[in-house]
């Protein structure tokens, strides 16, 4: 159930629970209880969907698990973000798919996020409190050098990973229509890839999708 609070108890997850492999020491941070504190996005409503800002503040007010999406940028490089467009949440416009990692970078994904509201566009200025952080307008929150202008960015799933490496993390697949299988099945890939290449992490992690094929 989604909280107004931005966090998901994760009752589907623990479905499947079962099915989840032991990390390399034997234990699984899956099963270790019975139930687990989800920042889903991040928390969407408190902070940035999917940023790295968002992430860290969860952690830090005590998340156990971070859920997130991935797409794929147009040099096959996989992204943070959960729309397939850039246009709902930052100061762009376009497909994630038809756009380079280097443009993605220079976002604000921050722009239009409004406090207990996610991403809502065409608000006085005043209505958002974190737009410009990421290009250096305004200074980050919280007490000085905690958060960083990069921390407001799409991020890489790379750079998740590297950021929280002991975090489990629950990964969906998304793609740029529902219809558009090809789409779903390229992120797939990639992200197949990159876990294969990261098996130390095999326990840490799961990996769902809306789209059932």
């Amino acid at each position: 159930a989604l909280t107004r609070r931005g966090r998901v108890v994760a009752g589907i997850a623990l479905i499947v629970l079962s099915a989840a492999p032991a990390s390399a020491d034997g234990s699984n941070p899956w099963l270790e209880r019975r139930v687990l504190d989800l920042a889903h996005q991040g928390g969407e409503w408190e902070a940035p969907s999917n940023t790295t800002y968002a992430f860290r503040r969860a952690v830090r007010k005590g998340a156990d698990m971070l859920e997130l999406d991935v797409h794929a940028t147009a040099d096959d490089q996989l992204v943070v973000i959960h729309d397939a467009t850039v246009d709902r949440t930052t100061n762009g416009s376009g497909l994630v798919s038809e756009m380079r990692l280097r443009e993605l970078r220079r976002l604000d994904a921050a722009y239009n996020f409004v406090p207990g509201r996610n991403a809502v566009s065409g608000l006085p200025p005043r209505s958002y409190p974190l737009r410009g952080v990421r290009t250096g307008d305004r200074e980050p929150p919280g007490r000085p050098g905690r958060y960083k202008r990069r921390d407001f960015r799409i991020p890489t799933l790379g750079e998740v990973f590297r950021r929280f490496p002991n975090r489990p993390v629950n990964i969906e697949i998304k793609g740029d229509a529902d219809t558009d299988f090809e789409s779903f099945r390229r992120n797939a890939e990639l992200l197949a890839g990159f876990l294969r290449a990261r098996s130390e992490r095999a326990g840490e992690v799961i990996v769902v999708s809306f789209n059932d094929a």
